[in-house]
């Protein structure tokens, strides 16, 4: 993973809220970065697939995401998926004691897709 891509990982998992926060590469292969979460996340990477597997049905029905976002009792899961098949990830506490900077996530983002890395 280049440097850049390693630091706005990096940067994701530690804004306020973010449980954690993934790097789908276009081969598959999953980088992670843990962030405040209360609970075990073991099995995040199968998570991170999981989510590149539903964006790739999406383009393949002729509904191409850019981004996604579901929301679930405890967590909300946004994702950015770049046109190179590289997509960031983030899970986000939902309770309110989390504070989540949802501007500081939207910036990274924007980051994200912006960038392009080795």
């Amino acid at each position: 993973m280049s440097v850049v891509l390693r630091k706005l990982l990096d940067e994701a998992a530690q804004l306020r809220g973010v449980w954690a926060a993934g790097l789908v590469h276009g081969d598959r292969t999953v980088d992670t970065s843990m962030g405040h979460a209360p609970h075990d996340l073991t099995n995040i990477s199968s998570v991170w697939r999981y989510l590149a597997d539903t964006a790739e049905v999406s383009t393949h029905h002729r509904m191409p995401p850019q981004e996604m976002r579901w929301i679930f009792e405890n967590v909300l899961v946004y994702c950015l998926r770049r046109s190179d098949g590289k997509m960031l990830a983030l899970i986000i506490g939902r309770s309110t004691g989390d504070g989540f900077d949802s501007a500081a996530a939207e910036r990274l983002f924007e980051e994200f897709k912006n960038t392009r890395d080795a």
